[in-house]
């Protein structure tokens, strides 16, 4: 049975910041010429992104309340994320509009509603506010995330969560040929790269690391209850010997 309330764990905090400094290196390092001999490594930020699919996933399913609703998950999800997001893509809209460059209804539909990464193209994708492609792929995720649940907590315990991500990830990428756009304007690695469906195994990895590590906390904490109250027999045994 899962523990009431799971611990925080601080060192992710950590691991979030290394990981959001490779990202904006990456975009703005550039504009640093400080760390111009690192530049060969952090041409690889972007594989940040990666670990920021996984620790949602983690995170959100060690913290997850089996009491809550679906609803209350929804709610909980848009009040963390959209707001923020209207902000800030109102803003590019006034930078756009301030630099006199034409403005795109459709692509800023997309951008508001957090549909862009299912749109490919660098003129609806990153357009107005380029980074919240992932967003729209984490917008993706919190909406399946209450069906994953019950799914990968309905996994035999050992399951092998190699294979699981592996199916996840043939059946992801099997659904980016299906409902992605094909043309030869977009190579096809721009595609899957934005593309929520082909992204989702990542987000499951973290779902299936956090239900692990869930696993061996109960059984760590099992364990040491178990050979406390064995510790605890055992003295007031020889104490009682010694009385008598």
């Amino acid at each position: 049975m899962r523990p009431s309330g799971p611990p925080r764990l601080p060192s992710l905090t950590s691991l979030r910041f290394f990981a959001a400094a490779a990202v904006v290196v990456y975009h703005y390092g550039n504009l640093m010429p400080a760390i111009s001999p690192l530049k060969p490594l952090l041409a690889h930020g972007y594989v940040a992104v990666t670990f920021f699919f996984v620790l949602s996933g983690f995170v959100l399913t060690w913290s997850h309340d089996r009491a809550a609703t679906t609803g209350d998950f929804y709610r909980r999800r848009f009040a963390r994320v959209w707001p923020l997001h209207l902000v800030t893509t109102a803003a590019a809209v006034v930078v756009v509009w301030s630099r006199g460059l034409p403005q795109d209804p459709a692509a800023l539909a997309l951008a508001v509603t957090l549909l862009q990464a299912w749109a490919p193209a660098l003129t609806s994708t990153f357009v107005y506010n380029g980074p919240s492609w992932s967003l729209s792929c984490e917008a993706f995720f919190y909406a399946v995330f209450p069906v994953l649940i019950v799914l990968v907590r309905r996994l035999p315990r050992r399951a092998p969560a190699v294979a699981v991500v592996a199916l996840v990830m043939v059946a992801s990428t099997v659904a980016s040929v299906l409902l992605v756009p094909a043309g030869p304007r977009w190579g096809v690695g721009f595609v899957l790269y934005v593309d929520p469906a082909f992204r989702l195994p990542e987000f499951v990895l973290g779902m299936l690391l956090a239900e692990a590590t869930v696993e061996a906390t109960i059984t760590s904490a099992t364990t040491a209850t178990a050979g406390a109250r064995r510790g605890n027999r055992r003295t007031s045994t020889i104490s009682t010997g010694n009385t008598a």
